[in-house]
């Protein structure tokens, strides 16, 4: 008897871990499954796309049609619905089953980078595999590329649910990549992307994070938004180096890297002749925080001629 009440203290623990982990892939798998829809909805070309594409079950078909059916979401014969409608549809089913992933117990134990399936949502994480960024298409149509962005920290405590968003000072829309520093000061996170605000309005960005007392520290931030794509804010992680080139426009009239001592250029894009100035920044990470070792600017002369 006793034998038999070892091995069940044993195997049973043992039991709850694997439904535990079964429980985590089979909420994984339906996040993907709803990735898979959202994959077949744009908000370019037809107006209405057909019911049957989704596949739906009898039930999830009931009770689409009965929460959509008002003004003119469903076709005539409401066996077409408004692809604005199912982009709304899919993104709370998706946001949902992500937040359940993020709060579950085994979430740490998993690579969900890479069960990820698809390119709809785009993951990165850092090197601790603490700091992640999960990032969602909003497909509205317009000229601004706007997404989803959802921050996850392993290490933060939610205390209150009424407390302020602990996740304020990071971007809206997402990230491409995070790297991450071991300082003096403790572990430091470095965050770079960019976002198209209109057809020709681009923003690039480099952030350096901390965490302490359960709270997340920006040590530093520069951006830059203009219209030309090719200039920008860059991060070289080999270097520890931000490279920063830009040209004056209507978006950027300013020069200088120090915003106490930027210098105002103005631009007027219908002078036949006019002054281009080209703006240069480098900071160099010190140990702690990026340190500006390079501000300066040019003037290149342009005409019609040239453009």
């Amino acid at each position: 008897m006793k034998i038999i009440s070892l091995l069940l203290l044993v195997v049973f623990p043992l039991f709850l871990i694997g439904q535990k982990q079964e429980a985590f892939v089979s909420m994984v798998d339906k996040l993907n499954k709803e990735l898979m829809q959202y994959s077949k909805v744009s908000p370019y070309g037809e107006e209405y796309i057909s019911i049957e594409e989704f596949g739906f079950s009898n039930r999830e078909r009931k009770e689409l049609l009965k929460e959509a059916d008002y003004d003119a979401v469903l076709s005539k014969n409401k066996d077409s619905i408004q692809q604005f409608h199912m982009i709304y549809y899919f993104q709370d089913r998706v946001l949902a089953q992500l937040d359940q992933l993020l709060k579950h117990p085994d979430f740490e134990k998993n690579d969900i980078a890479k069960m990820i399936s698809g390119d709809e949502l785009s993951v990165v994480k850092s090197a601790d595999n603490k700091l992640y960024n999960f990032s969602l298409d909003e497909k509205t149509g317009g000229t601004y590329r706007s997404r989803f962005s959802i921050m996850h920290y392993t290490d933060l405590v939610i205390q209150d649910s009424s407390d302020l968003d602990p996740y304020s000072i990071f971007e809206g829309d997402g990230y491409n990549e995070i790297f991450m520093f071991d300082t003096e000061e403790g572990v430091k996170y470095v965050l770079t992307g960019n976002v198209r605000g209109c057809s020709y309005c681009f923003e690039t960005f480099v952030q350096l994070v901390s965490f302490e007392n359960n709270t997340f520290n920006l040590d530093f931030e520069y951006a830059v938004n203009n219209r030309d794509w090719n200039d920008g804010a860059y991060y070289n992680h080999e270097t520890k180096t931000i490279n920063v080139n830009y040209h004056i426009d209507d978006l950027s009239e300013f020069c200088g890297c120090d915003e106490e001592n930027q210098t105002y250029f103005g631009f007027d894009p219908n002078e036949s002749d006019y002054i281009q100035i080209r703006c240069e920044c480098k900071f160099v990470f010190n140990g702690n925080t990026f340190e500006l070792v390079k501000d300066r600017w040019e003037k290149v002369e342009v005409s019609d001629e040239d453009e």
